[in-house]
């Protein structure tokens, strides 16, 4: 049970709270007291779950999905057993787009089934304490769902284990017999030869599968919008695209002005946030034929076909405009007046390979930094206006 299990870690986890920094003063690790808290809780072990829920709270921000859940699931239950029932329901509601719908088709990246049905469950006992019926239904029916999902998964990657296992058993086998067919006759020797050249076929195919199934994701977890890699994808498919049906096709590459000030001043929760916000306005204020990505950082790439470099530049001033005048309420601090650059090309200016195209817009933003940032630019524009 959960409170053997608490039993039997309570003295390991004490030893690890009472670990003195070491000689790089990185003081004690707090790897997993969120998932312990959650046990302690669960095992009626109160006092030890608030202990270490506070451990969890103070430790530093992670990068991992699992992680962020499971925090936000302990504050819950911490305000759960304080009596405030609304507050603990509103820190789940609060993150249900980090957790993706129960179908799983927005699913955010790297987080696990396991942290997903303990989300909808949480939520679900939440909503039956406070007579919320309907909606702890509902919360209920999604944990269903991803509970199934979860096990479907399961189920195809124990399959996909198991053909695995028995390819390389069946090769090791081929490999064990051909050798001896070796040592016996000089005929063998050259049906070895090509046997193992089959077999190294096939490992190299398996590894290959592998590294697809480690490379399915195309998203970029905290803004929604697509990853650099499918960047590379879809770029030259929509390029040549543009080039058959003789369309214009226009790069953009924007970047937050002084995003690092705000991480500075007020956070990486508040940054995050900002960037979130920013993938959004892409998707609200984007066509749907437009392919937005996350670039990296706080850069962003917009592709953009049927359109020139002026119609874009147009376009993403009206963005910086609704950009500018947004007004944001995070984690009770107000922040106003959020301003990008932006560096556009098309393919019409530019030799028509997607490297070309990245580069002359990656200049025009540059270009738009030194004239002052908060600004749209296209390719060369900046070279016009100093020979002017």
């Amino acid at each position: 049970s959960s409170s053997h299990t608490v039993a039997a870690y309570r003295r390991d986890i004490t030893r690890v709270l009472e670990m003195p920094a070491d000689e790089s003063g990185r003081g004690t690790m707090s790897s997993h007291f969120e998932t312990f808290a959650i046990a302690a809780f669960r095992a009626g072990e109160t006092a030890f779950g608030l202990e270490l829920a506070q451990r969890a709270a103070h430790a530093p921000t992670t990068a991992l999905a699992d992680e962020k859940i499971e925090r936000i699931v302990v504050a819950a239950l911490v305000e759960q057993l304080r009596g405030q029932l609304a507050r603990a329901s509103a820190i789940l509601d609060d993150a249900r787009p980090l957790v993706g719908a129960a179908d799983g088709d927005a699913l955010a990246e790297g987080l696990s089934h396991r942290v997903r049905c303990l989300y909808f469950l949480t939520q679900a006992d939440l909503y039956e304490r406070r007579g919320k019926a309907k909606q702890a239904l509902a919360s209920l029916r999604a944990w269903q769902r991803v509970q199934l999902e979860r096990a479907q998964f399961a189920s195809r990657a124990r399959y996909q284990a198991a053909a695995l296992q028995t390819e390389l058993l069946r090769m090791q086998h081929q490999v064990d017999d051909n050798v001896a067919r070796r040592r016996r006759t000089e005929r063998a020797r050259a049906e070895l030869e090509s046997i193992n050249q089959e077999l190294s076929r096939k490992v190299i195919e398996v590894q290959s599968l592998q590294e697809a199934l480690r490379q399915q994701a195309t998203r970029d977890f905290l803004t929604g919008l697509f990853n650099r890699r499918h960047l590379n994808d879809a770029l030259p498919a929509m390029l040549a695209l543009a080039e058959r049906d003789r369309q214009a096709f226009t790069v953009a590459i924007l970047d937050l002005d002084h995003f690092k000030a705000v991480n500075d001043e007020h956070g990486h929760a508040v940054g995050d946030a900002l960037l979130t916000a920013f993938g959004e306005l892409l998707v609200k204020q984007g066509r749907k034929s437009d392919v937005a990505c996350r670039y990296g950082g706080e850069e962003f790439c917009v592709l953009m076909p049927r359109t020139d470099a002026q119609a874009a530049r147009r376009k993403l001033s009206d963005l910086l405009r609704i950009w500018r005048t947004t007004v944001f309420e995070i984690e009770g601090k107000t922040i106003v007046r959020q301003t990008f650059s932006a560096g556009v090309c098309d393919s019409s200016t530019q030799p028509q390979t997607m490297v070309s195209l990245l580069k002359a817009a990656d200049d025009a933003l540059l270009a738009a930094k030194q004239l002052g940032r908060a600004r749209v630019v296209r390719a060369g524009e900046l070279a016009q206006l100093q020979s002017a």
